[in-house]
């Protein structure tokens, strides 16, 4: 009490200090007292007989009489009290409006540390751990300082669901799939070194006996002191809050119990001392601020986020209307109008709780990717087979018809997210197959089934090509505006803060007003530049201030957070971040692009190393350009309250830190080092995960991991030579059937992993797809389509390699058409498509994906084999005209030896008939014309191989040659020692030029006579 006081006023009067505790000792007695009765009732319904009895009134006595006003002053002690009241707030499936009211309440009012559960910085799977921390249990509490009590105080609130197993074992459901088990948690009280424990359980729509079970197997019934209320109401958490924010002297666990049932059915167990929860006094004048950002950015709603969305209720009203008259609901709009958030956060909540209609609806979303019927059955298959239902599903709108059947629900709501996919990302065969399921099963169970598909404005044409799809869509078209009312813009801005304790100053809004309505579909940068200002808040403000000096303008805010982002990567990280946005966007015509998602996976294995993309992944990521994760549409459908992909989110108190999500000195979250080894801790967050007695030994993996993701423990030992899944002793889990998110058959998978393997040796099996099998599987894409539209470096970079992308792409789909089509030649590249391919696959062959260089690779060697099937064609014809032309030689020899033996002949007798001609005339007169025919003479005889007659020949030349009348004709008319250098023809052949030594040319004609000189 002395300590109570000093914290009051530490200087306190001493009359003051009597009346302080005159009035808190009549009001410890009369607590008390509430806390006896209340146990002494619980005592007698279970038939106890051993009453207690309540404690009589006391009065203090006074001890300073007389003495005036005396002044009191105490020496500080060395206390630890606010550490040793600890609250965890649970916010199990991020349904409950009045978790963060009901922290700030524990806060101010009760002095409590509170940590909060989903946090900003940290996965569902660790909420376990978060729970340990609070509880203390490791290292061994301290000894108590002087003055103070052993009065450490759990404050435990969870708000879930429960669930039982085949074995009706009881298990409380959170976000993302988690399961803890009533034994883990009775477990872990127990351990625990707060002696003082209240325990919250807010489960809705949990039956009687389920309340009674956990208020029963909670109960530690050993020295501590213990409060544990239970309830199904779905109005507990209001009531509660109501109790706690109207209590004016502070309030013990005994009067909470009786305001409690005086409004609710409830469920409860007391023992020990009575707990103070709120305590006596004024509030604390710290700022709460729950470190919950309440704006999504660039990211769309979801059913998680229901408490923070504001400005689309008239159109959630409209959607809501006509759902109740119709059994199909196109929303259609353009990127960024805010047409998936109206229906996931808008719609969905108010479906699946019950509120609008009457009666809780089971409602499921999915975005359809390349394998829909796959995406589906991870929806419906609650139990985790995943396998089963999708084998159900191929079979036809029968499977998922009995499907629906089975249901208890009054109607079951299916969401189609981003219906577009189907036309940009799904074969046609598996297209095909999807929509004749959907819509022949609703054909069939209009009364039970609802179906809404969220599709991009700029797809309508795609749907009216598809003759059913069509008369649906015109005739259920509900258009979805990008912009908002001034007043719906304001709730936008202002409510969300005001749900974690913030405010907005007036000017800002006026601000953000102004610039919202001046860009036309601004609503996701609106969203954008408060989640910028949540960041930047000061003392629980977001104001005008920080927007003017740190955003720097509502158009400017996207390209400035951008360009910042970009600047700070280094070296190969801002080529790899080129990369990553070249492959996440869609190329439109006309430069309408979209934003594409790609599994991380198939970014890892492509140009860059895996430390580096990583690196640059988690650098975009965290500055919210590119969301990077599993499908963000829930995977376990919503159902009383509902299961789904939570937002993490983190709890800050007053400047103290949360044990779950400790801040650094610059207001960012570090992560906190707990004092258990991963071994200690039972494996409790493991969906479908067996908990009843740990040991201090993980669970088992379950076949089939989250979302019906595989396992590695569930895959047949592939990698091995010759191994087949039938090998498996250990009876591992048949792979299952279906693609990308999911799952595929056995008889489609390649014996891709034994050595030597080549794309000829698969017997026509489709290959694994790189990312795996898991319905879970990593993917990557650009937060919003706005960023593509207003970073004026991301247009560059697309404008740059718009031609390249493109032809990659259509490579991309040609090689999946050649898969699809079990990788038959007919559907390989040819000519001038080859040569292309081949241009891109020595330039930027590591930026392709394996299955495109495997496509590209295929191509060029069916031209190898084609080009050596020709030359191999072009051998055997040569071969065959060679053979044929050596018979004919053969043949023709003779008759040519013998043409050429007669034309010989013919020549040498020619020569014998000249020579003989020659000779008479060299006896009279040897004028000019007989020189000239010796000398053709002369040349017919280089030409004969008849030595006689070259003989006869060259006799009859030498007489000419020394003939002692002739002339010196060598000279022609030159002087006689002079010698001709050189003799010509004219044109027409009668005249001859001859030059000689002597420096003259003369001109003769051909029968000697000088013409001139």
């Amino acid at each position: 009490m002395l300590k109570r006081v000093y914290d009051i006023n530490p200087n306190y009067l001493a009359d003051s200090l009597y009346k302080y505790v005159y009035h808190r000792t009549l009001e410890y007695i009369d607590q008390t007292n509430q806390q006896i009765r209340l146990t002494n009732q619980q005592k007698a319904n279970r038939g106890e007989s051993n009453i207690q009895s309540e404690s009589p009134g006391q009065t203090p006595l006074r001890i300073v009489e007389g003495a005036g006003e005396f002044v009191l002053g105490i020496v500080p002690i060395n206390s630890n009290e606010n550490s040793r009241r600890q609250a965890v707030i649970i916010n199990g499936l991020a349904g409950c409006e009045e978790t963060v009211s009901l922290s700030g309440v524990l806060h101010s009012r009760g002095e409590f540390v509170v940590g909060y559960w989903p946090q900003t910085d940290r996965s569902w799977q660790d909420v376990k751990r978060g729970i340990l921390k609070c509880l203390n249990i490791n290292p061994p509490q301290p000894p108590l300082e002087r003055g103070e009590s052993d009065n450490n105080t759990l404050f435990l609130y969870i708000w879930g669901r429960v669930e039982k197993n085949n074995d009706d074992e009881s298990y409380l459901v959170l976000g993302d799939g988690v399961r803890i088990s009533c034994f883990w948690l009775q477990k872990q009280l127990r351990n625990s070194n707060m002696r003082q424990q209240v325990i919250i359980l807010d489960f809705p729509d949990a039956e009687n006996d389920v309340l009674n079970e956990w208020v029963e197997d909670l109960n530690q019934q050993v020295n501590k002191s213990q409060c544990i209320i239970a309830s199904s109401s779905l109005q507990f958490s209001q009531e509660l809050v109501k109790i706690l924010g109207n209590a004016q002297h502070g309030l013990t666990v005994a009067g909470l119990v009786i305001e409690l049932q005086q409004r609710l059915k409830i469920t409860t167990y007391l023992s020990g001392n009575a707990i103070d929860i709120l305590l006596p006094g004024e509030a604390t004048h710290t700022i709460f601020d729950a470190n919950i950002f309440p704006y999504k950015g660039l990211e769309a709603f979801r059913q998680q986020d229901a408490e923070f969305f504001f400005g689309r209720q008239k159109l959630t009203q409209e959607i809501l209307a006509r759902l109740r008259d119709s059994s199909f609901l196109a929303v259609v709009g353009a990127s960024g109008s805010g047409k998936s958030s109206v229906v996931q956060a808008g719609v969905l909540p108010q479906l699946a709780t019950g509120k609008q209609p009457p009666g809780k609806f089971w409602c499921g979303c999915f975005r359809p990717g390349a394998t829909p019927i796959n995406a589906l059955a991870q929806v419906l298959a609650t139990d985790g087979k995943v396998d089963e239902m999708e084998g159900s599903l191929h079979l036809g709108a029968e499977g998922l018809v009995k499907w629906l059947r089975r249901r208890v629900e009054p109607m079951v709501v299916l969401v189609v997210d981003q219906f577009e996919e189907l036309f940009t990302l799904t074969a046609e065969k598996e297209r095909l197959e999807f929509l004749n399921l959907l819509l022949g099963a609703l054909r069939e169970t209009s009364d039970k089934l609802r179906l809404i598909i969220m599709l991009r404005d700029d797809f309508i044409g795609n749907c009216l090509e598809v003759p059913e799809l069509e008369v649906l869509v015109q005739e259920n078209l509900m258009l979805v505006s990008p912009n908002l009312q001034e007043e719906e813009y304001r709730d936008a801005i202002v409510k969300p803060a005001e749900k974690v304790g913030l405010k907005v100053e007036s000017g800002l809004v006026d601000v953000l007003l102004d610039g919202v309505q001046e860009e036309l579909g601004g609503l996701p940068l609106l969203q954008f530049v408060l989640r910028e200002l949540w960041e930047k808040r000061r003392d629980g403000m977001l104001s005008l201030q920080v927007y003017q000096e740190e955003i720097g303008g509502f158009k400017e805010v996207l390209e400035n957070k951008a360009e910042d982002v970009r600047r700070r990567l280094h070296g190969e990280e801002e080529s790899c971040a080129q990369f990553i946005f070249l492959e996440l966007v869609q190329l439109g015509e006309e430069g309408k692009d979209t934003r594409r998602r790609v599994l991380k996976s198939e970014l890892l294995g492509k140009k860059y190393g895996k430390e580096v993309m990583e690196s640059v992944l988690k650098k975009l990521s965290d500055a919210r350009l590119i969301v990077v994760g599993g499908d963000r549409s829930p995977l376990t459908p919503l159902n009383k309250g509902g299961t789904h992909q939570q937002e993490k989110v983190s709890l800050v108190v007053g400047g103290n830190l949360s044990p779950l999500a400790p801040l650094s000195k610059g207001g960012t979250h570090q992560q906190e080092k707990v004092a258990f080894s991963q071994e200690s801790l039972p494996d409790a967050t493991t969906p479908h995960s067996t908990l009843e007695d740990n040991n201090n030994k993980k669970a088992p993996l379950p076949k089939w991991g989250l979302g019906g993701s595989l396992s590695q423990e569930s895959l047949p030992d592939a990698t091995t030579p010759h191994s087949t899944p039938e090998d498996n002793s250990n009876k591992k889990a048949p792979l299952p059937k279906g693609g990308l998110g999911g799952s595929l058959s056995q008889e489609s998978l390649p014996n891709a992993t034994t050595p030597n393997f080549t794309p000829k040796d698969n017997n026509n099996k489709a290959p694994l797809p790189k990312g795996g099998l898991g319905g879970s599987e990593i993917t990557g894409e650009v937060a919003h389509e706005i960023l593509i539209r207003h970073w004026s470096t991301l247009r560059w970079w697309l404008d740059e390699n718009r031609s390249r992308l493109q032809q990659q792409r259509q490579m991309e789909q040609d090689a999946k058409k050649w898969v699809q089509h079990r990788r038959v030649d007919d559907f390989l590249l040819r000519g001038v498509a080859l040569q292309n391919a081949e241009e891109l696959y020595i330039k930027y062959g590591d930026e392709l994906s394996e299955l495109t260089q495997e496509f590209i690779e295929a191509g060029m060697a069916l031209r190898q084999r084609q080009e050596e099937e020709k030359r191999l064609g072009r051998r055997r014809t040569i071969l065959g005209l060679v053979s044929g032309l050596v018979a004919v030689s053969v043949f023709a020899v003779g008759a040519v030896w013998q043409w050429r033996r007669a034309v010989v002949g013919e020549t040498n007798a020619n020569l014998r008939a000249e020579i003989a001609t020659l000779k008479p005339r060299l006896n009279s007169s040897l004028d000019l014309e007989v020189q000239m025919e010796a000398l053709k003479l002369a040349q017919k005889l280089q030409v004969t191989k008849d030595e006689a007659i070259q003989k006869q020949g060259t006799n009859l030349l030498r007489q000419i040659v020394y003939w002692e009348g002739r002339k010196e004709v060598n000279s022609l008319g030159h002087n006689n020692d002079i010698y001709v250098l050189a003799v010509a023809f004219s044109p027409d052949g009668k005249l001859i030029a001859s030059g000689g030594e002597d420096h003259t040319v003369k001109l003769w004609k051909t029968d000697g006579t000088l013409v001139e000189t």
